[in-house]
């Protein structure tokens, strides 16, 4: 059977290259057999550590990234609440002193309307005076004549 160059070429680049699978080497002794398979139990506890230690490692940046995100959540909300009650302050602000001027315009419109009243009360008394003053000359005149 004839083989294409390509595999030709990987076979010539593994021949003279010590196996990696020691079942395919010759029998070895209990001591070499046990001594590998120690050595496989190191390689691969030393690698399951490796790979415990990332995982660790990629759980531990992610609660950092979560806690992180928390926390530019929790910033934004407290700008956000203080700018609402930077808002809420205002309008409460621009209210009172809306109050404030309502009171002054109504102090303001009882005291017009009080001297307007005022007016009309010493108008009505100059008109009575001035009436009875007539009235009394009237008959001071109707006396006089008779």
């Amino acid at each position: 059977m004839r083989l294409c160059s390509h595999s030709q070429n990987i076979k010539r680049e593994y021949e003279g290259l010590p196996e990696l699978h020691h079942y395919e080497l010759e029998p070895i002794g209990a001591k070499e057999h046990e001594g590998l398979t120690r050595q496989n139990a190191a390689k691969i506890d030393d690698e399951t550590k490796i790979v415990s230690t990332q995982r660790d490692g990629d759980g531990k940046k992610e609660e950092v990234k979560v806690k992180t995100d928390v926390k530019i959540y929790e910033n934004r909300r407290e700008a956000e609440v203080a700018e609402a009650n930077s808002v809420l302050a205002n309008k409460k602000a621009g209210w009172s002193q809306q109050a404030k001027m309502a009171k002054i315009e109504a102090r303001k419109a009882v005291a017009t309307r009080e001297a307007v009243l005022q007016q009309e009360v010493e108008r009505k008394n100059a008109l009575t005076k001035t009436e009875s003053l007539t009235a009394q000359h009237l008959s001071m005149a109707t006396v006089l004549k008779d």
